[in-house]
């Protein structure tokens, strides 16, 4: 779709769960003009189950970098 389209910006969603563990990635390709059909930005996101709880990572393609979240990071406040 972000390869195909002609308005821009167009933004497209894919989810996969892993066979086993169930966990949840989450991959976004992005692309804001049609310059960036090409080379859309791609964003990737893993919520992974360990026995403490959920961990997120978000990784960074651009800068070869990845972000892990803790549980307690992911854990709502009740507040809003």
């Amino acid at each position: 779709m972000v390869l195909k389209s002609s308005r821009y910006p167009v933004s497209q969603t894919y989810y996969c769960r892993t066979r086993l563990k169930k966990n949840l990635f989450k991959v976004n390709l992005y692309a804001s003009k049609r310059s960036d059909r090409e080379k859309p930005l791609i964003g990737i996101c893993g919520i992974y189950n360990r026995p403490e709880g959920n961990y997120l990572a978000a990784l960074t393609l651009e800068k070869n970098m990845t972000t892990i979240y803790p549980p307690h990071f992911l854990k709502d406040t009740g507040s809003g």
